[in-house]
């Protein structure tokens, strides 16, 4: 992370392998999901994570998307495990973080991409036959697509 008025870089430590999908919650945290399975929460002051839940697709499946409501602390997580799962990530300076488990939805395939749309209350999932950096693990009878989902009410408007 650069801060640029001071032109310094932020690094971040405290993962097992790479963290490959990022999303901001607001100007002061955000969630990883990685190649461990694991996802994070993230503070631009911590060097290391708040908030870490270990094999959250179940153990080998690592994190292909997470996606964020902007404005809220809810993030969604998905994998190759045929589950999208939504969380409530927060972080509060007195304590420390906390991920807590919402709800799940079943979307067979690999999630890509996700996306949630707060005003509209939905879920956006790009799902494919492979994951979107390579073509290892296929599933087959799967297709490539967007699935759109309503959520319930998981927010304070």
């Amino acid at each position: 992370l650069w801060r640029i008025n001071t032109e310094t870089q932020l690094v971040f430590e405290g993962l097992k392998s790479s963290a490959d999908c990022v999303k901001m919650l607001n100007e002061d945290t955000f969630f990883s999901g990685g190649e461990d399975g694991s996802v994070c929460l993230w503070n631009v002051n911590k060097r290391k994570p708040v908030a870490r839940i270990w094999d959250v697709h179940g153990q080998g499946n690592w994190i292909n998307a997470v996606g964020a409501m902007a404005g809220t602390d809810v993030v969604a997580t998905g994998s190759w495990n045929g589950v999208v799962k939504v969380w409530k990530a927060t972080y509060n300076r007195q304590s420390s973080g906390t991920i807590s488990y919402l709800t799940e939805f079943a979307i067979p395939g690999h999630v890509n991409a996700i996306a949630l749309h707060r005003t509209a209350n939905i879920m956006v999932c790009a799902v494919g036959q492979e994951h979107r950096m390579g073509r290892w693990n296929p599933i087959g009878g799967v297709q490539n697509g967007l699935r759109i989902l309503r959520l319930p009410a998981l927010h304070d408007k």
